[in-house]
Parts: C-alpha cells; sequence; structure tokens
C-alpha cells in the first residue's frame, strides 16, 4: 500500500511529464524557432533539468516500489503454512 506522501511523488511525476511534453511541443512549434537564441538556450535548459528531475522522479518511484516487493516478500517468509 502506498503512502500519502508516495502518492504526491506519482503524481507530480505524471504532471511534470505532461509540462514536459507541452514544452517539447512547443518547441517545435513557429514561435520558438523565431526566438532569439539566447531564450531558446534557457528553454532547452528549462527541458533539460525538467527532464533530470522526471528522471529522479523515476528512481525514487521505483524505489519506493522494490521496498514495498522486498516488504511482501519479508512477510510472506514469515508467514507459516
Amino acid at each position: 500500500m502506498r503512502t500519502d506522501w508516495q502518492n504526491h511523488v506519482l503524481e507530480e511525476k505524471v504532471v511534470l511529464d505532461a509540462r514536459i511534453a507541452t514544452l517539447r511541443t512547443f518547441m517545435e512549434g513557429e514561435v520558438y524557432i523565431n526566438l532569439p537564441p539566447y531564450d531558446q538556450g534557457l528553454l532547452n535548459k528549462q527541458r533539460s533539468l525538467m527532464e533530470q528531475y522526471s528522471a529522479v522522479l523515476g528512481d525514487r518511484i521505483t524505489r519506493f516500489e522494490e521496498n514495498d516487493n522486498e516488504q511482501t516478500e519479508g512477510i510472506k517468509g514469515c508467514v507459516s503454512d
């Protein structure tokens, strides 16, 4: 069973990934192409940092899912037949 904070991390990643997708779409459009190079660079940096943040959230999610599985396995090992 997930805790409130684990659910918060999952929700945060879903929202962040949607924002990354929106930014990527924007960066493929005409407005982005017509921005000054400096502003394009800032948006590239923003996208990169958002992707790194998403990866960290993904790692955290993997860890608490692994911990949940380990705890479940431990409980199974403690139950006598």
